[in-house]
Formats: C-alpha cells, structure tokens, sequence
C-alpha cells in the first residue's frame, strides 16, 4: 500500500493522512501477515482506549507481521490507554520501520512504541517529544528471546515514572543513534 500519491496518481511525493479522528482504536492494523509493503501516510489521532487487545497501539498495531517493510511514516498524536500510542509491535519479526514517531501518548508504558515478543526488526528514524504517564517515554521494549535494532535518534521524550527514551528489558537489543 502506497500513499504520498499526486491527485493524478502519476507520482508520489507527499503523504496520504488516515485520521482516526479519536474515534478508532487503531489508525491501521495488520495482523497475521508476511511480505507487506506500507509507504507515505500520516497514521494520527487514533485512540487505542478499549479492552486488550484495543488499548494500545493507537496509530499502528501490528500483530504477528513477518518480513514486511513500513517506511516513509509519520506517526503523531495517537492516544494509548495502555502501551504504545504510536505504535504496538506484537510477535513481529524480521520487519524494517522507518519514520517519525511524535506527540503520542500512553497512560502505562510507551509513548512512541511498545515491542513486545518480537524479534530480528530494525526501527529507523526519529522519536521526539512523546509521552507515557507511567514507563518508558519513548519505547517499551520486553523481548524474551532475540534482538531488534533500534538506529534512531531519540530526542525530548518525557516519562513520569523511568526510561524518558527506552526501557528494555529481555533480549539483546540494540540501541544506536543520537539519544
């Protein structure tokens, strides 16, 4: 799925904006897949605020996604009533993110992102000035077996309890990128 599309279509050099409008659990979900391709939207104003599995991962909830790439995003002012605003990154494996990850914010854990069960990802790009009420202002990461790459540059994140850019837990994680 590409957005960014020119009202002609014949080119792309912008991005398509999905809004929730505060009204939707999840600006986008994909569960159970492999081999997807998501490029140049804005995933705003979800509000991930239902039971679990509905209270996190207000812009983006991934589910079990194998081997997919979800580039050129800008995930911003998306409400968690739990963990990740931006984003929930559920038994995901081997996917690449890139993007800007902002103004989100998570009443428990993870302003930007929560990474939970997951493993072998890579997440590039930019995390500022997100907020959880509890843990980690910016990423949440508890990984019980493997590794994710996180090459970000994490900046102006702000947690009421500990972690204003990551907290991790589990795993071998890797952190690079100006904090």
């Amino acid at each position: 799925i590409r957005g960014g599309w020119d009202a002609a279509f014949s080119s792309q050099g912008a991005y398509s904006i999905l809004d929730g409008g505060n009204a939707l659990y999840h600006v986008m979900q994909v569960s159970n897949v492999s081999n997807v391709l998501v490029s140049g939207f804005v995933l705003r104003s979800g509000n991930a605020n239902g039971v679990a599995p509905d209270n996190d991962g207000g812009g983006l909830h991934l589910v079990s996604v194998r081997q997919s790439i979800f580039t050129n995003l800008v995930i911003t002012n998306n409400l968690a009533s739990s963990r990740g605003a931006g984003m929930a990154l559920i038994a995901v494996t081997n996917t690449l993110f890139e993007g800007e990850i902002a103004y989100n914010q998570a009443a428990v854990e993870g302003g930007a992102a929560t990474v939970s069960t997951s493993r072998g990802n890579t997440l590039n790009g930019f995390a500022h000035h997100n907020l959880s009420s509890g843990a980690a202002g910016a990423f949440y990461v508890v990984t019980t077996s493997g590794s994710n790459h996180f090459a970000l540059s994490v900046q102006s994140n702000t947690a009421v309890g500990f972690g204003g850019g990551f907290s991790l837990t589990g795993g071998n994680n890797l952190v690079s990128g100006p904090l």
